[in-house]
């Protein structure tokens, strides 16, 4: 992806296509973190006591939160791709 860039094909469907599913995958990460460990304290033995904790630290909702942004800004540079390929084929 970033030797695209730096071909200056910032925009290309390619470039585009492997930042959104780098972000996807992240997010993905960020899902699991939060959750799997959650899961795993439920089915292990917190569920025989009655009572369900959910725990989820600043640093899982900070990187929950910057994963987010990571997939706004994959949608933000698609429709620049979008954008892009009109330009060209208008001129």
């Amino acid at each position: 992806m970033l030797s695209r860039v730096e071909e200056g094909q910032a925009f290309a469907p390619v470039t585009t296509r492997h930042f959104k599913r780098f972000a996807a995958l992240l997010m993905v990460s960020a899902l699991a973190n939060v959750i799997l460990p959650n899961a795993i304290r439920f089915w292990v033995g917190r569920a025989a006591q009655g009572s369900i904790e959910l725990t989820a630290g600043a640093k899982d909702l900070l990187f929950l939160f910057l994963t987010v942004v990571l997939v706004f800004v994959a949608g933000l540079l698609e429709q620049a791709a979008r954008f892009e390929e009109d330009s060209r084929s208008i001129v």
